[in-house]
C-alpha cells in the first residue's frame, strides 16, 4: 500500500515551532547550556542559527531567569546590526531559540587568528557598527552589559553584529545591586556597586578598541580580585609615544575618552550623539551603514571556522541527574512557561529615533536619572503636561497594541490615567518611574477628595447630632413644663375638693 504520512505529521514538519520543522546541518558553536546549530527551515529553506539549551543545565546553573530574560528582550528588538531572534519554543528537555545565522566568526576569534593587527580604518568601521547597535539598544531602554569580542560576530560581508542578551536588563534608576558582566570589560561603577547607565556599554567599547589598537588588554591580573583592584586604582591611557604605527591622534583620543574610570568624564555618558560627534567618526555615513551600503574594510576569510565563544561541559554531574528527574514534574516545567515566541507576530521598533531623547541625557552616571523628552518647561503641573508624558510613554511601548488600547481613553482625566496604569502591567516594567508621578498626583487628589468627603460627612453628622441634642433638650424642657402644669392642676383640684 506504500508509505502514508498523516496530515498532522506534515504540519509538524512544516512548522517552525518544533524541531521537526528544521533540517540540522552542523554544530557551529557551544555554550554553557548546549550547542548552537546551523539549521534550515523545511518550509522555505531559510538558513538560521538555533541555540538548543538543556533545561537540566539551566536549572543546575540557576539561570532560568537569565534565559527567559534574553528571549523576552530579543522578542522586542530588530536592527540590522543585531543578531535578531526569529522564534522560540520548547519541549520537556530543551529550550530552542532560532536567530539570524551569522557565519563570519566572532571578533575574539579574529583578534587571535589575525596575521596582522587591525588597521585604524578597519577598527573605525567595527567601532561604528557597535555604536549604531548600542544607539538602538539604548533607545529601547535596555543596557546590554556584556559587550565583549565574544559577543560581536562578523557576517560574511564584514559587518559586525551584537549578540548574547543573556544578562541585558531594562534600565531602572536603582540598579547598584546588579553587578553582572565579564571581568576586564565591566565598568568601574558596576564594580563599586554604584547606580549606572548607558556609559557602562561605552566603557566596554573603549576596552575593545584599546585591545584592537594595542594588541593587548589594558589590565593584566592573575585573578578577578587583582583585576578589580587595578581597574579601580589606575586610570589607563594610551600615551602619545605609545600610539601604534598607522593610528591617528583622533582615534587614540576616542579610545582614551571611552575608558575613563569616572563615568561623568566618559564619552557616551550623555548618549550616542555625543559619541557620534567625536571628531574621529563625526563624518561617518551612518545611514549607509544601517542600510548595508558600505564596503566593509575587513571581511572574514572564506571558509572561516565558526566560533561562538564558550565550551559546554560534557559530563553529567549529580546535580544534573537530580534536575533531570525534577523535569518530569509539571510544576518544574512551569518555570519555563511563556518561553514560546514567534517574532514574526511581534511588532518591533526598528527606528533609532526613539521617543526617549538620548541626546538630552536620559541616562546620567552621577545618579543615573532618566529624563523624559517632554518635561514641564513652565513648571505647570496641569493635566495637559501629564497627557503629553503619557503619549511619550505610549510611544515607548513599541507596538503593544493591547496596552495602547488600554491607555487610549486615559487622555481625558488624571483619574483615568491612574485606572489605565493599573490595568496595563506592561508599563510597570521600565516605565514605572515616569508614571509614578502621575499616579501619585491622582492618588493624592483622590485621597484629598476622600478626606474632604469624610470631613463633610463627619461635620454633617456632628451638626445633625447637635440638632438632635437641641431637639431632645427642647423636648425634655417641654415635658418638664407639661409635668409642672399637670402637678399644679392636680394640686388645685385637691384644694377645691377639701
Amino acid at each position: 500500500m506504500g508509505n502514508c504520512t498523516s496530515s498532522s505529521e506534515n504540519a509538524k514538519k512544516n512548522s517552525s515551532d518544533n524541531v521537526q520543522g528544521y533540517i540540522f546541518n552542523q554544530v557551529i558553536g557551544k555554550g554553557g547550556f548546549g550547542k548552537v546549530w546551523n539549521v534550515q527551515k523545511r518550509k522555505n529553506k531559510e538558513v538560521l542559527a538555533m541555540k538548543i539549551m538543556s533545561k537540566v543545565k539551566i536549572l543546575s546553573k540557576k539561570s532560568v531567569n537569565s534565559v527567559l530574560n534574553e528571549r523576552k528582550i530579543l522578542s522586542h528588538l530588530n536592527h540590522p546590526l543585531i543578531v535578531n531572534m526569529h522564534n522560540s519554543f520548547q519541549d520537556r528537555e530543551n529550550l530552542y531559540l532560532t536567530m539570524d545565522f551569522i557565519g563570519g566568526g566572532d571578533l575574539r576569534y579574529h583578534l587571535i587568528h589575525q596575521t596582522e593587527p587591525f588597521s585604524e580604518t578597519q577598527a573605525q568601521f567595527i567601532a561604528c557598527c557597535i555604536v549604531s547597535a548600542l544607539e538602538y539598544i539604548h533607545s529601547q531602554n535596555i543596557l546590554h552589559r556584556d559587550i565583549k569580542p565574544e559577543n560581536l560576530i562578523f557576517d560574511e560581508s564584514g559587518y559586525l553584529k551584537v549578540t548574547d542578551f543573556g544578562i541585558s536588563r531594562i534600565w531602572k534608576p536603582d540598579n547598584s545591586n546588579e553587578t553582572s558582566g565579564t571581568p576586564g570589560y565591566i565598568a568601574p561603577e558596576i564594580l563599586m556597586r554604584q547606580n549606572y547607565g548607558v556609559a557602562v556599554d561605552y566603557y566596554a567599547l573603549g576596552i575593545i578598541m584599546y585591545e584592537m589598537a594595542m594588541g593587548k588588554r589594558p589590565y593584566k591580573a592573575k585573578d578577578r580580585k587583582e583585576l578589580r583592584e587595578q581597574i579601580l586604582a589606575k586610570q589607563v591611557q594610551i600615551k602619545r609615544e605609545e600610539i601604534p604605527k598607522g593610528w591617528s591622534l583622533e582615534a587614540i583620543d576616542f579610545i582614551n575618552r571611552l575608558i575613563q574610570r569616572k563615568p561623568s568624564n566618559r564619552l557616551g555618558v550623555n548618549g550616542p550623539q555625543e559619541v557620534k560627534d567625536h571628531v574621529w567618526i563625526k563624518s561617518f555615513p551612518w545611514q549607509k551603514l544601517n542600510n548595508n551600503e558600505i564596503e566593509a574594510p575587513y571581511k572574514p576569510p572564506k571558509g572561516c571556522v565558526y566560533n561562538f565563544a564558550g565550551k559546554i561541559a560534557s559530563e553529567q554531574t549529580e546535580i544534573d541527574k537530580q534536575n533531570a528527574i525534577l523535569l518530569r514534574k509539571d510544576e518544574v516545567q512551569q518555570l519555563f512557561k511563556g518561553y514560546e515566541c514567534d517574532s514574526s507576530k511581534t511588532v518591533k521598533v526598528t527606528n533609532n529615533n526613539f521617543q526617549f531623547s538620548l541626546s538630552g541625557t536620559p541616562f546620567t552616571s552621577g545618579n543615573s536619572s532618566f529624563s523624559m523628552s517632554t518635561q514641564n518647561k513652565t513648571g505647570n503641573k496641569n493635566q495637559k503636561n501629564e497627557i503629553i508624558q503619557l503619549q511619550h510613554i505610549q510611544a515607548s511601548i513599541g507596538g503593544n497594541s493591547q496596552c495602547l488600547n488600554q491607555l487610549n481613553y486615559a487622555q481625558q482625566s488624571q483619574s483615568q490615567i491612574f485606572t489605565a496604569y493599573t490595568k496595563a502591567p506592561t508599563l510597570q516594567q521600565g516605565h514605572s518611574s515616569q508614571i509614578n508621578q502621575l499616579t501619585e498626583n491622582v492618588f493624592t487628589e483622590k485621597l484629598s477628595k476622600k478626606l474632604e468627603t469624610q470631613h463633610d460627612i463627619s461635620k454633617k453628622s456632628v451638626n445633625e447630632n447637635n440638632e438632635d441634642s437641641r431637639n431632645q433638650r427642647n423636648q425634655s424642657a417641654g415635658m418638664r413644663i407639661e409635668s409642672n402644669a399637670a402637678l399644679q392642676f392636680q394640686q388645685q383640684q385637691q384644694q377645691q375638693h377639701a
